[in-house]
């Protein structure tokens, strides 16, 4: 079975794309149903997906946006966009970021499965080997160790993945890492990832004079403040504008 994610703002939409197709029939696996951007980004980290049906206008992080900061962590990741907008512009950014398909709404059936053909055809071009659970010699402990000191290390990537960590630091099969953090820790690898930046992010905040868009380079959200803004109250209850003047 081939994972996918769906993401849509518009709640018609989710519940159409999730329950309307057929999508056992065509070897798919719906791992997560998303209602922005943000959520997605967080999905696809933790459910390790092959294929992500996303519509273009979300909020948190717009579907072109999430595709962007995903591409260079997970360059095998298959992506379809869904839109009502026909603008050739969107298009023309989708091509340039990889978009397999630019689908729009009413969607077609006929068009969908096309495009997921294409994806699974994709996936299965660029499957790496699974390697085995016993094959780091490593026990739990270890493992999440290495998870968190690498993640702490390296937290200026904005490209950093658990999949990244798992195929290339401990060469382990990342759907079993992701369960094995999850399940060791008590949170899932998203959550300990960006928690991890905002904490770092508080520090800078309140020990240098860096502008926002500095702290959120250093802190590995990339160029887009309007991002780190938003996962940064999402998980302090304020801006990061806001801390700033209370520190």
């Amino acid at each position: 079975m081939f994972r996918m994610v769906l993401a849509d703002d518009e709640m018609r939409i989710r519940e159409e794309l999730s329950t309307f197709y057929d999508w056992k029939a065509h070897d798919i696996e719906i791992a997560a149903v998303c209602r922005n951007g943000l959520e997605a980004y967080e999905a696809i980290l933790d459910e390790a997906p092959d294929i992500v049906l996303t519509d273009i206008r979300m909020p948190g992080l717009s579907g072109l946006e999430m595709i962007e900061r995903l591409r260079s962590a997970k360059s095998d990741l298959c992506f379809l966009i869904l839109s009502g907008y026909r603008d050739f512009e969107y298009a023309q950014q989708a091509i340039s970021l990889g978009v397999k398909q630019y689908l729009t709404k009413p969607l077609d059936e006929e068009s969908l499965w096309k495009a997921v053909d294409q994806c699974k055809a994709q996936c299965r071009r660029y499957a790496l080997p699974r390697l085995p659970r016993e094959s780091s010699g490593q026990n739990t402990a270890e493992i999440v160790h290495t998870i968190r000191e690498y993640v702490r290390e390296h937290i200026s990537d904005s490209s950093l993945s658990l999949q990244y960590i798992a195929r290339n630091v401990l060469y382990m099969n990342e759907d079993y890492v992701s369960h094995l953090f999850a399940t060791s820790s008590g949170q899932k690898f998203s959550c300990f990832l960006n928690s991890t930046r905002v904490e770092a992010a508080k520090h800078l905040l309140e020990t240098t004079g860096l502008s926002i868009a500095e702290i959120a380079e250093q802190t590995g959200f990339g160029t887009n403040p309007k991002y780190f803004s938003q996962v940064f109250r999402k998980y302090t209850g304020t801006t990061p504008s806001s801390y700033t003047r209370n520190v």
